[in-house]
């Protein structure tokens, strides 16, 4: 009997634990993934409509701004102010007060309207003539395509670094009509970029691991984010989230964020601004409640079997008498007998037990669920059929929003339902009539269109199919067509197709394709070498023009580092200047260095260096020019040059000699021949005098040549600094000088207005006084008339004097500028014939060229030609 006693606790025992914590486990667990579940698909939803409602405030604050634009150029006032300004002069009083009113103005829209700054473009010249911020005035934006694509009408550009504000910006330009109704310039306006970040950073209702923010196509991060308050632009995005969102896909999942923990978050992506949304929660804060459900579910599951455990015992030596009157009696209720009861027991477990069985029994009299429950049930399904339907009716109300095209389709090519947007793809008036054509309407090519249907058929889906369409005028554009097959209940198949207009996106991928060969050919064909390397000085990429000077195949360059082609004993020196540059401290950019060719030889290049980001990191870049050939020339040019010092020296001292030494012994034999004449003329017969006069002749024009000699090498030795001299003032001058000579002839000299120039003023006026001097000493017998005019020839002013002398005969006129060089017996005309020489050599110093027309008898021309700009 004991042995009977202790097996039945221990299957009571055993009974219990099953019957109890098996079941509780299993619904607590199913209850927890439940919860999980259920947890996270809400947190999705919550997600997924903040992304829409950070999505529609974003439009909402682009939409404000480009209102404000609009209404600033619509205005009366600013358009009177900007048609004084581009019409009146900049120093006119009305200019300046038009321009102090529009600056107020633009200040004032700037402090209301969180634009900052705010300025006017000239159409004309494209320069900024009036701002908020005087900084920006003067500089020139015709090449901006704010100002290009301003002139149209709004514009609101990309988000973008910009340069000139130093910070991340987005421009709204709007074109402006003066008070005639022509355009007159652009206003544009930078959008105050903190604006978008308090956006993006206000997460009430997201908990304290909740954020959304903002990446462009390029994965990097354009706002502020709760973790990165300073991620604007300095940090790039690579999750799945963002990936997900740059694919063109909208939705919601599970992920790992930029910070590499496990997140809950929705993704759209914003097609109209090129830009992905990211609305996400820790996964472990958005399941915290299921934890906390878990860890509850845990504690009961134990606390009960502890519980059972101890009751089953106490149970065990209670329950054997009374149970064979419980089971008499389910015995007696097995028969049909549903008005048996059973005589309580006490208020003990047993008792309980029997009041159980009775309450059973009399529960089995009872029919089913009062009328009430009933209703009650019934008025809580039809209230989830309104939420349905209110559900199914928010639903087709973004359907026909949303900026992607959506029909379905059965697989016959009937229509028979789209969205506007498909309306508006394709091009045609109304639903009804685009629902009244077959699909293979739609398609360019029937080849393409079979082709989509096959993989249709075989795959069941088909996304992202990049294909020619056609709209209802018969226009062919690229489109990208999306499709999945749905079976109903009823096994009818339907296909809902998705539409989006890729036109301009496939245009602008072949612009940049272009692009990129272009700079690609452009760095190839490079006359400098190009090198990025990255912190360690490891060569990352590398032009061919590189290899060139530094010897190297390209394969073993790319292997390298710049340690390697430094000179061990300049190694510290750039090693330090590279690390400084990386950290951003100031260095020399622009600098000549040694470097070692595979060779073994030694070269000196010219780097002007920067620094850039490579695939996310920051690196240097360098353009390299072999410059040993040009350092050997300098070199030269510098012993040339010295020689040339030395030989002006030398000239000089050569001229001193002439000067002093060979004309004493000169004036002596002159002297004394003419003291001879004079003491011994009358008792010398007349051959003896014409000796004495021959000599004392000879003797004068030798000391004429020598002077002659010392004023032409003073040409190129004595020459003074070049100014900006007025020819005019030039000329007065020479005629100064000559007013003896053509008051003696009656010379009549006439010109035109003569150009200001960079030239040796004294040396010029020397030159315009030989070759005035000429046209009247080789006059005919007319009265010498003299014609001066300048004339612009590309780089040059050519200066010409014509007279209406004797003239020069063919043979002579490449003779004329050699030193000396008469074409007359000596004393027929005066001089010695180094007047044109030294001409000749004062236009060579000034870079310039002479030359000379002329025919005998019909007088000459000579021409000399200097350059506009002075050396």
């Amino acid at each position: 009997m004991e042995f009977v006693r202790t097996k039945l606790i221990v299957r009571l025992l055993l009974y219990f634990l099953l019957l109890s914590i098996i079941p509780l486990g299993i619904v607590g667990y199913m209850s927890y993934e439940s919860g999980q579940e259920s947890m996270v698909d809400q947190v999705k939803s919550h997600l997924e409509s903040v992304a829409i409602i950070k999505e529609q405030e974003i439009d909402n604050w682009i939409t404000h701004l480009s209102h404000t634009t609009d209404w600033l150029t619509n205005d009366t006032d600013v358009r009177a102010d900007v048609t004084i300004l581009t019409t009146h002069p900049v120093d006119a009083p009305a200019y300046l007060a038009a321009h102090q009113s529009l600056n107020e103005a633009f200040r004032g829209i700037t402090n209301l309207n969180d634009l900052s700054p705010t300025m006017l473009i000239d159409n004309k010249t494209g320069e900024v003539i009036a701002s908020s911020d005087g900084d920006w005035e003067g500089k020139l934006k015709g090449n901006e395509p704010y100002f290009i694509n301003g002139r149209n009408g709004i514009y609101v550009s990309d988000i973008y670094h910009s340069l000139s504000l130093g910070q991340p910006t987005m421009v709204i330009a709007a074109p402006v009509k003066d008070d005639n109704g022509q355009l007159a310039g652009v206003i544009a306006c930078h959008a105050n970029m903190d604006i978008l970040s308090e956006i993006m950073l206000e997460w009430t209702g997201l908990g304290e691991t909740g954020e959304t923010f903002l990446v462009n196509k390029y994965n990097l991060l354009i706002t502020d984010t709760v973790f990165a308050p300073d991620g604007a632009f300095n940090k790039w995005i690579f999750g799945d989230g963002a990936t997900w969102a740059l694919e063109g896909r909208n939705g919601s999942g599970e992920f790992v964020d930029y910070r590499g923990k496990p997140v809950v978050g929705a993704y759209r992506w914003i097609e109209n601004r090129e830009l992905a949304l990211i609305a996400k929660q820790d996964r472990a804060e958005a399941l915290s409640s299921v934890t906390d459900l878990r860890n509850l579910i845990i504690g009961v599951t134990i606390g009960v079997a502890l519980i059972i455990i101890l009751f089953s015992v106490m149970l065990g030596r209670t329950v054997t008498r009374p149970l064979h009157r419980l089971v008499d009696g389910a015995r007696e209720v097995g028969r049909g007998n549903l008005d048996y009861q059973l005589k309580e027991q006490g208020r003990d477990e047993i008792g309980l037990l029997t009041v159980s069985f009775n309450i059973m029994v009399q529960n089995l009299k009872e029919t089913t669920s009062s009328r009430d429950e009933l209703d009650k049930e019934v008025g809580e399904r039809k209230l989830a059929e309104e939420k349905l339907e209110e559900a199914m009716s928010t639903l087709s109300n973004i359907l026909q929003t949303v900026p992607i095209g959506i029909s379905v389709s059965t697989p016959d090519g009937q229509i028979i339902e789209s969205n506007s947007t498909t309306v508006q793809i394709f091009g045609y008036d109304s639903r009804d009539e685009f629902m009244s054509q077959k699909a293979e309407r739609y398609y360019y090519d029937a080849g393409d269109r079979e082709r989509f249907i096959e993989l249709l058929r075989n795959q069941g889906y088909v996304r992202g199919f990049e294909i020619q369409l056609k709209r209802k005028d018969g226009t062919v554009f690229c489109g990208s067509v999306s499709s999945v097959k749905q079976t109903g209940q009823d096994g009818s198949v339907q296909f809902v197709n998705s539409f989006i207009d890729i036109t301009e996106r496939k245009q602008a991928e072949l612009s940049l394709m272009e692009i990129q060969t272009n700079i690609s050919d452009l760095i190839e064909n490079s006359i400098d070498g190009i090198l990025i390397a990255d912190a360690t000085g490891k060569h990352i990429f590398s032009n061919n023009r590189m290899c060139e000077i530094t010897g190297y195949e390209y394969d073993e360059f790319m292997d390298m580092t710049i340690k390697e082609m430094t000179p061990p004993e300049d190694l510290k020196k750039y090693k330090e200047m590279y690390d400084k540059r990386l950290r951003g401290e100031e260095v020399p950019n622009h600098y000549e260095r040694p470097i070692i060719r595979k060779d073994g030889r030694i070269i000196l290049v010219e780097l002007r260096t920067t620094t850039t980001i490579w695939k996310g990191e920051k690196c240097a870049l360098a353009f390299m020019t072999d410059i040993t050939e040009r350092k050997k020339t300098e070199g030269e040019l510098i012993r040339t040059m010295e020689d040339l010092e030395r030989s002006n020296r030398e000239l000089e001292q050569f001229a001193y000699v002439v000067s002093h030494d060979l004309q004493e012994p000169l004036r002596m034999v002159a002297s004394y021949v003419q003291l001879l004449e004079k003491r011994y003329k009358d008792q010398l017969d007349q051959d003896a005098n014409d000796f004495i006069n021959f000599a004392t002749d000879g003797a004068i024009r030798m000391q004429l040549m020598i002077n002659d000699i010392l004023e032409y090498s003073r040409v190129g030795t004595k020459g003074r600094e070049f100014k900006s001299i007025n020819l005019n003032s030039v000329l007065s001058k020479a005629l100064a000088n000559l007013e003896s000579q053509i008051q003696e002839h009656g010379a009549i000299i006439t010109g035109d207005d003569l150009p200001q120039v960079f030239v040796d003023e004294i040396q010029m006026v020397q030159l315009f006084q030989n070759l005035i001097g000429n046209a009247i000493k080789f006059r005919g017998e007319e009265i010498p008339r003299i014609l001066i005019t300048a004339t612009e020839d590309n780089f040059e002013w050519v200066i010409s004097i014509k007279d209406n002398g004797i003239g020069i005969p063919q043979e002579f006129r490449d003779k004329i500028f050699a030193v000396f060089r008469k074409l007359h017996a000596i004393g027929q005309y005066p001089g010695s014939g180094i007047g044109l020489a030294i001409a000749a050599k004062i236009v060579e110093r000034h870079s310039g060229r002479i030359w000379v027309e002329s025919e005998p008898g019909e007088g000459s021309t000579f021409y000399f030609a200097i350059p506009k700009i002075g050396r």
